[in-house]
């Protein structure tokens, strides 16, 4: 039990370090391709733009509802070294995850670490 909350956990706080790696991915391309306006009423629709964007970013990249949403690729590896996958990092193993788990919506690296 002790092994599986600490992978819970430790998946729980993975989930916010890409959440908050893709938020900062947006702000930086969306920084880049704002252009440069005196215009108010322009700025303000470039900042709803882009609280739009940041909230389609999921907290859980595993929930079903999400699975469809395009992430930016990102390039931060885990404390092993391993790069991260679509949906994070695999909560046995700590690879790149590429699939999630039917039953608990975990991510996973392969069917053996399902």
């Amino acid at each position: 039990m002790d092994l599986y909350l600490h992978s819970v956990v430790r998946n729980i706080v993975d989930n916010v370090q890409l959440y908050e790696s893709r938020v900062e991915m947006i702000k930086t391309q969306h920084a880049s391709e704002e252009v440069q306006t005196a215009r108010s009423d322009e700025a303000s629709a470039q900042s709803r733009v882009l609280k739009e964007k940041i909230a389609k970013v999921p907290l859980n990249p595993c929930t079903s509802s999400r699975r469809d949403y395009k992430y930016p690729d990102l390039k931060i590896k885990n404390e092993l070294g391993f790069e991260v996958g679509q949906f994070g990092w695999c909560i046995c193993c700590r690879k790149a995850a590429v699939m999630v788990c039917e039953e608990t919506q975990h991510p996973v690296c392969s069917e053996q670490c399902k």
